[in-house]
């Protein structure tokens, strides 16, 4: 999608989102997007795929793949699916594969109608997309939901974070980057995440505010599609499951009825600004940074998250994508 399109879209929408310009041809190596003409962009048939979402992991990723498979949009999670992808692992290019490739799991061993509607692409090796979308959520809210919910020894993920960024690793190197404390690790992987979707998305949007709906319209889906109740949903529920929308702050940054206080207060976030400050004071002054670059405050609460969201589970039937 063009640069003035995706722009004239945003504006009509109202939607609060940045758009970066891709006017110019991106480097191909070590990105993903697709852009007709420009160096490196040969792919084989049918290599040219609709959407990718992507940001760091435990920053609404899988919230946003439920949100939109609802809607009825064909996306596989940490996978590829007829319309594209979410995944925090697609942000980079991996020539020797992902450490989960949901779509390339169920090939030949899917055969529910759920298969059938999402149409199987296998993994990702080699394809482009022609639309991405960098999604953000505020850092602090990211990184206490890593280390609250992520394995505290060096895992496979882990793994895979050292080689596709070693710079998270400091000094150690790769091969020795469970040495480096593992806040600290995911302090530098949230930089150079965001830092890499910026190189080659078509556009930037915080999850916690940012209506699913207008995603959808975003990336040119029909309308009837993006306004739909949930009756196109992909998925194998039996009955419509709502979409859910965000919750708008109120004018003084608190949300409405002062829930976002309270939301925030709800979270108990394990991270704070000031841990991230002890550990590595220049790392947590970028972060900060980066963090009003994409439109927050400092203080998450000013930017709350729906509490239908902030406990979203996924569906029961859903937990195989």
């Amino acid at each position: 999608m063009s640069y003035e399109t995706l722009t004239s879209k945003a504006a009509a929408l109202k939607a609060d989102v940045h758009v970066y310009d891709r006017r110019q041809c991106v480097p191909a190596a070590n990105t993903h997007i697709f852009q007709v003409g420009c160096p490196g962009n040969q792919i084989r048939a049918n290599g040219a795929i609709r959407l990718l979402v992507s940001g760091c992991g435990r920053g609404g990723t899988h919230y946003t793949w439920e949100m939109l498979n609802r809607l009825g949009i064909k996306l596989a999670h940490e996978g590829l699916a007829e319309d594209g992808g979410v995944s925090w692992m697609y942000a980079f290019v991996s020539n020797t594969g992902y450490p989960v490739e949901n779509s390339r799991k169920l090939l030949g061993k899917l055969h529910s109608q759920r298969g059938k509607l999402h149409g199987q692409r296998g993994k990702l090796h080699g394809q482009r997309f022609c639309t991405v979308f960098h999604e953000v959520r505020h850092p602090l809210r990211v990184l206490s939901s890593v280390m609250e919910n992520d394995h505290p020894y060096f895992d496979t993920f882990d793994r895979f974070k050292a080689t596709m960024a070693p710079g998270i690793c400091g000094s150690y190197g790769a091969q020795e980057c469970n040495k480096v404390q593992k806040l600290q690790r995911e302090m530098r992987w949230w930089l150079a995440v965001n830092q890499q979707m910026e190189r080659y998305a078509h556009l930037r949007f915080r999850v916690e505010d940012t209506s699913n709906r207008v995603l959808c319209k975003l990336a040119d889906f029909p309308e009837w599609l993006c306004n739909s109740d949930g009756r196109f949903h992909t998925t194998t529920e039996t009955e419509v499951q709502p979409i859910v929308e965000p919750k708008p702050a109120s004018a003084e940054g608190g949300g409405s009825g002062g829930q976002a206080a309270a939301a925030t207060e709800a979270e108990k976030l394990p991270v704070s600004w000031e841990k991230l400050e002890a550990i590595d004071p220049e790392l947590a002054g970028q972060i900060k940074a980066k963090c009003l670059e994409y439109g927050y405050d400092l203080d998450p609460s000013k930017t709350p998250q729906n509490k239908a969201s902030r406990n979203f589970a996924a569906g029961r039937s859903l937990r195989a994508w």
